[in-house]
């Protein structure tokens, strides 16, 4: 390709470029991933999230091995220790207003919410939101991380 034929192909993608319209918007609030378990929604700050895999059809369970980790999986060449949750399926990423969440001290229920950071409605669900912090105790991170 010789300089006026890439010069009219830049031409021609200015001209067309022109007719596209691009609308930037600017959302405000905790943006989060919202996921299924059972018939519950479930939101998590995404910021916190690390990473999202498909179930893997091999995992190995270690005898032994505490409770919350789930197994070892090879994932791009490294075993690894599935500590995650496994979720029935991923709904959305959405944005909160801290506005429309209601705080977990202001649910009047006998459910232990110790890991709920607070309930909040979601394009008309209802999506409990949990506080990552503290899905593991002070003992299961001493015990990941020897």
């Amino acid at each position: 390709m010789d300089a006026s034929q890439a010069n009219s192909m830049l031409n021609s993608f200015d001209e067309e470029m022109e007719d596209f319209e691009l609308e930037v918007s600017h959302r405000e609030g905790t943006q989060l991933i919202t996921f299924i378990l059972g018939s519950e929604k479930y939101g998590l700050k995404i910021l916190k999230v690390r990473e999202l895999i498909s179930y893997p059809e091999v995992m190995t369970r270690i005898p032994g091995m505490p409770d919350f980790i789930v197994g070892m999986i090879n994932l791009r060449g490294l075993v690894n220790k599935m500590i995650g949750m496994i979720v029935d399926s991923v709904a959305d990423v959405v944005y909160l207003e801290d506005e429309k969440t209601q705080a977990s001290t202001d649910i009047s229920t006998n459910i232990d919410t110790q890991f709920i950071q607070g309930v909040a409605n979601i394009r008309d669900d209802m999506v409990i939101l949990l506080d990552v912090d503290h899905l593991l105790s002070e003992q299961e991170l001493v015990q990941l991380n020897n």
